[in-house]
């Protein structure tokens, strides 16, 4: 069972390995202070059969489970092996309004067998009908006999673009209807990565703000309660990659902003270390190489291409480098991202 369910940061996730990567080289002290969201999708190393050893493999600690982007039958089979192969990770399963009553079921067996109560994910649209939501909350509560002190209440804009205007208004229009008081945790997030990159300038100095913590700092506290920050990271929430597939780009987070280093698609993987480089230049003042693995790593990759020019040799044309792969670089933007919010946002 859980023992300390106030996380300080929820980043969510897309279950797959350049995210695993950056969880799991988080300094031990940083991941005392995070639960996870972590999202299944039909993508790599989520097979129903080898999710419990995959889960523990990459985080051992508490992490919110969130099923809703696979097939039902998919989905339930997941919640299945959870059950039934548990490891040395506590799961806290997320269930949303929409969600099928096959899933509903498997989450009711998780809660069960954790004892971690659950959290309810709530998704915000234009057509969200704030009456609807006062029943819909009445049946969770009676669907899994359980009290709001047991759920963490997830309030989830999604990409903010159009959000912006509304977001105070959601969250009163939320309050006023399901009320804030008693949830174990209230959790909002929201992300700002478009889809893709194409808005952003091919070498260009490009920096995208940070909406999602400038909203979470004007409304921090709302109605006597804590709200907890969450975001997706350097990701688009639903992390489509349209148009640019394949683009040489790094996503770099600063304390309000994000550094778009943006590549073109044909670009050779050499252009991976000019971005390193140019971080390295940059930032290192502010996040040295010491400052976390996804620094360590990117540090590297630029001296690497210093000694290269150093010593006279054509970079383009030295085989030798190894640039990393569009995996260790989100790895390394995720896993950086994650210190800037829990070292400067939050101070943790």
């Amino acid at each position: 069972m859980v023992e300390e369910t106030k996380p300080i940061y929820v980043p969510a996730l897309k279950w797959r390995k350049g995210e695993k990567l950056a969880l799991k080289n988080l300094s031990n002290q940083l991941k005392g202070s995070i639960i996870p969201l972590i999202e299944l999708v039909n993508d790599e190393g989520d097979n129903p059969e080898d999710l419990s050893n995959d889960l523990s493999k990459f985080w051992n600690r508490t992490a919110y489970l969130d099923v809703r982007h696979r097939p039902k039958n998919s989905a339930r089979r997941a919640l299945d092996n959870v059950v039934y192969n548990t490891q040395n990770i506590d799961i806290i399963p997320v269930t949303s309004l929409d969600s099928p009553q096959i899933v509903m079921e498997g989450i009711k067996d998780v809660v069960g067998i954790y004892n971690n109560g659950l959290a309810l994910r709530v998704v915000i649209s234009q057509d969200l009908d704030f009456s609807l939501l006062v029943k819909e909350v009445s049946f969770i509560l009676e669907y899994f006999v359980i009290t709001k002190d047991k759920i963490d209440l997830i309030i989830d804009f999604g990409y903010l673009k159009g959000k912006q205007q509304i977001y105070q208004t959601v969250l009163e229009d939320i309050a006023n209807s399901i009320s804030l008081d008693n949830w174990r945790n209230v959790i909002v997030t929201a992300g700002s990565f478009p889809s893709d990159l194409e808005e952003f300038q091919p070498n260009g100095d490009n920096i995208l703000k940070r909406t999602e913590l400038e909203l979470w700092k004007k409304n921090r506290t709302m109605h006597g309660r804590d709200i907890v920050y969450s975001d997706y990271t350097t990701r688009h929430p639903d992390n489509i990659t349209k148009g640019l597939r394949g683009s040489k780009s790094v996503r770099y987070t600063l304390e309000n902003d994000f550094q778009i280093l943006r590549g073109r698609r044909d670009d050779k993987p050499f252009k991976y270390l000019v971005h390193a480089m140019n971080i390295k230049m940059l930032y290192s003042d502010i996040y040295p190489k010491s400052y976390c693995w996804g620094d360590e790593a990117i540090t590297e990759k630029a001296n690497q291409l210093e000694e290269c020019l150093n010593s006279g040799i054509d970079p383009e044309t030295y085989e030798k480098f190894s640039t990393g792969s569009p995996t260790d670089w989100v790895a390394w933007s995720v896993n950086h991202h994650i210190t800037v919010v829990l070292k400067s946002n939050l101070q943790a």
